[in-house]
């Protein structure tokens, strides 16, 4: 596997000229590229949504012309602005190259003001001084284009865990087009499967929305993207060694604990948009706004006045074999049980976690929308008793900067009906694989055996 192949590129220069070799090189080594002229004033500004993503590699030149400029932040405005009208901000991180006569005196600002002022995420691997690869004044570069090449080819090497994500990123597309292929035939053939992929995930729905359709066909070629991605890991094509080597290296069992908990954050939750659907499996609720529309309902259907007290006995050992906090002397057990109490619910989030059945929801048979109490409790705590009516997460996960774990109450589940939940606070959502395995657990405890006989 090359590289660099394959790879979504962008040069900001402001004269075409100057970026010929430059571009020879890319093509050289399979890259695409794309040319912005930062110092065309009739460029049009770019919606959010006509923005590029995916760019994997940024030339930047960084004066506009030959003008000489003492302010930094003035010199570099043109570039950064034709960066922000061009790259997504949800692009993802890319590599940096400054490329440019005057690189050393206004380096500093240009990547100070992306990464700080415009968060853009990006590794600076190289500068590459401009005049040693154009003509000038009818006489040939200094330096050729293969020299060019194996500066960004050495440069790359250094960011090793890039290059191996870039080969998971490869293997995507290629799987992407293996999807496409499948899907696109003739026209009757492939209305058809289309039709039929997004029947075969709402085929209960007798109406299904545009969006309905678009997510049901979105689901049925991931999964069909997913199982090719698979059958081509192992294979020697496309196969790079130095991505071998990495992987050679990686020692699994030295993981920090913040990192695990911020990793877990990304792969089993995700932090719905403002404008997402509240009705959906996984999403979790902040439980206060739920008692808040009771009361404002005048409703009795929440049942819990103080849940505090109510729930938290069921899930938090407050005794003296406690380990959380140490008994005074002299301190008598129920003070210490309150006092332990007090302290421990300061620390706690009570939610609630919607857990109705996918199929449910995909062939719109919703009826009530199943609902679980519990807590977002710090993952240093060790007062959560050992019960088996508990889900207890094994593992830790960040939320507003703080770790957590995420503890369930078997005990107490109930239903509502699903328009409510739109005057619910949705903090986060469980990613479908955590959500499956709250359920297996659900239906575990309920099933239970327990015969009484004479």
């Amino acid at each position: 596997m090359n590289l660099v192949s394959n790879t979504k590129t962008i040069i900001f220069d402001d004269d075409p000229k100057e970026i010929k070799n430059l571009r020879d090189a890319l093509d050289k080594l399979l890259i695409q590229s794309i040319y912005v002229n930062f110092g065309d004033p009739e460029l049009d500004e770019r919606t959010d949504a006509d923005k590029l993503t995916n760019v994997r590699f940024i030339f930047a030149d960084i004066l506009l012309g030959t003008k000489k400029e003492s302010n930094s932040a003035i010199a570099v405005e043109p570039v950064i602005s034709s960066i922000i009208n061009n790259v997504s901000k949800d692009n993802g991180i890319f590599i940096l190259i400054l490329w440019s006569k005057d690189i050393v005196e206004h380096k500093t600002e240009l990547t100070r003001a992306l990464r700080e002022d415009e968060n853009y995420k990006f590794i600076e691997i190289t500068h590459i001084e401009k005049n040693d690869y154009i003509e000038k004044e009818g006489n040939p570069p200094v330096k050729t284009i293969d020299d060019l090449i194996e500066i960004i080819k050495e440069k790359l090497k250094d960011e090793k865990y890039f290059t191996l994500l870039r080969e998971w990123e490869s293997d995507t597309q290629k799987s992407t087009s293996q999807v496409f292929n499948l899907f696109f035939d003739t026209e009757d053939r492939t209305r058809d499967y289309i039709n039929g992929a997004i029947k075969s995930v709402i085929s209960g729905k007798e109406e299904p929305t545009i969006l309905d359709k678009k997510k049901a066909l979105w689901t049925s070629m991931n999964s069909i993207m997913s199982d090719t991605i698979e059958k081509s890991i192992g294979s020697d094509e496309g196969t790079n060694q130095l991505n071998n080597d990495v992987l050679e290296g990686l020692d699994l069992k030295i993981l920090d604990k913040d990192n695990i908990s911020s990793l877990n954050s990304k792969l089993l939750f995700e932090i719905p948009t403002s404008d997402d659907v509240k009705l959906y499996p996984g999403n979790i609720f902040c439980f206060t706004s739920y008692l808040s529309l009771c009361d404002k309902l005048k409703e009795k259907v929440c049942g819990y006045e103080d849940y505090n007290t109510y729930f938290s006995d069921d899930i938090f050992e407050y005794s003296k074999k406690n380990t959380c906090m140490t008994k005074n002397s002299g301190e008598e057990s129920d003070i210490f049980q309150v006092r332990v109490k007090d302290k421990l619910l300061e620390n706690m989030k009570p939610i609630l976690l919607e857990f109705t059945p996918y199929c449910d929801y995909s062939n719109d048979k919703i009826r009530k929308s199943r609902l679980i109490f519990g807590y977002l409790v710090p993952s240093d705590n060790k007062c959560i008793k050992n019960a088996d009516y508990l889900y207890k997460s094994p593992f830790s996960f960040v939320y507003n900067e703080i770790s957590y774990i995420l503890v369930l109450s078997l005990r107490h589940i109930f239903g509502v009906n699903p328009e409510i939940l739109n005057d619910f606070t949705l903090l986060f959502r469980a990613r479908k694989e955590l959500v499956n395995d709250i359920q297996h657990t659900i239906a575990h405890h309920i099933s239970r055996v327990g015969v009484s006989s004479l």
